[in-house]
């Protein structure tokens, strides 16, 4: 600023020298014209980086791009001052619905349509043995009658109160007619409940039986051999 104030003194001096008006006019002009551009060439060169003039953009901008429908990112790129830049991603088809799945509760694991089955403790775990109560009716030694002797195996599961929920023939040569009915001679037996530390218990025991030409025999107390 020095420099332009020595220059403008000199410039008024030498101003003084013309003689006419119209010639002093023209001058001045002139000389106010070159201080304006040197005025605004100074203020350029001194303006703090990074605020530009108005009106006028910086040269370089980053624009970082994104196509998430695509699932692909792309380097940043350069935009050019004063220019708007539209980036459209493709219409590309989502991702498929989720399957639609059935998540089942605990009360809902074990719903197929059957009770689920209880549990029998077998006669090892317990502290009481089942007793018969009721045996097997000797009606059924007339379907079973043979002129050989013969046996079954039978698994009885008996519930808390003494009778039978189901007989299981495990070993036994019968025809089916003769299966059904030793079946149900033996859905008929009651015992006394089998127990557990003094409590009633489902229970289950294997039975076996053996059928003599002179009539069924049912040694309850021996174990299947």
């Amino acid at each position: 600023m020095s420099e332009l104030s020595s220059s403008w003194a000199k410039v008024i001096r030498e101003f003084k020298q013309f003689g006419s008006v119209s010639t002093r006019l023209a001058v001045l002009g002139l000389i106010v014209a070159i201080h304006i551009v040197l005025i605004v060439a100074a203020n350029t060169k001194y303006r703090p980086r990074g605020k530009p003039l108005s009106g006028v953009h910086s040269a370089g901008k980053t624009l970082d791009v994104e196509l998430l429908d695509s699932g692909i990112a792309r380097k940043p790129e350069r935009e050019s001052a004063g220019t708007a830049i539209t980036l459209n991603a493709p219409d590309l088809p989502g991702p498929p619905p989720p399957p639609d799945i059935k998540i089942g509760t605990p009360d809902s694991l074990f719903d197929l349509g059957e009770p689920e089955p209880a549990y029998y403790l077998p006669t090892n775990q317990i502290t009481e043995k089942p007793v018969v109560k009721l045996d097997v009716s000797s009606d059924v030694a007339l379907v079973l009658a043979s002129n050989q002797p013969r046996s079954a195996v039978l698994r009885l599961l008996i519930n808390e109160n003494g009778s039978i929920d189901q007989v299981i023939m495990e070993q036994g040569d019968f025809s089916e007619t003769e299966k059904q009915a030793l079946i149900n001679a033996c859905m008929h037996m009651e015992f006394e409940p089998g127990k557990k530390d003094g409590s009633p218990v489902k229970t289950e025991m294997r039975i076996q039986m053996t059928i003599e030409p002179a009539g069924p025999t049912l040694p309850f107390a021996r174990p299947p051999q």
